[in-house]
């Protein structure tokens, strides 16, 4: 299991996958979540413009975005 901070886990309550993300090293569809790059302090853009069903994620224009505070912790600390 992939160790993160106790706070970042209190802080990601909308959590549908129940964080498997610690286990697996990755959210969701691995093929759906893959980062193009971070953007600011709690958010990531992501290469797949498919709609997937996560309360973290969402479509801004032509890109998506992910804010899950998990996520992007594995994603700048990896």
């Amino acid at each position: 299991m992939i160790g993160v901070p106790p706070e970042l886990l209190k802080k990601t309550i909308k959590c549908t996958y129940n964080f498997s993300c610690l286990d697996t090293g990755h959210c969701g569809d691995l093929i759906d979540c893959i980062v193009k790059y971070p953007v600011g302090q709690e958010a990531l853009i992501l290469t797949s413009h498919k709609h997937v069903t996560c309360p973290y994620r969402i479509n801004f224009g032509h890109v998506m975005i992910c804010q899950c505070p998990v996520h992007y912790y594995l994603y700048t600390n990896g």
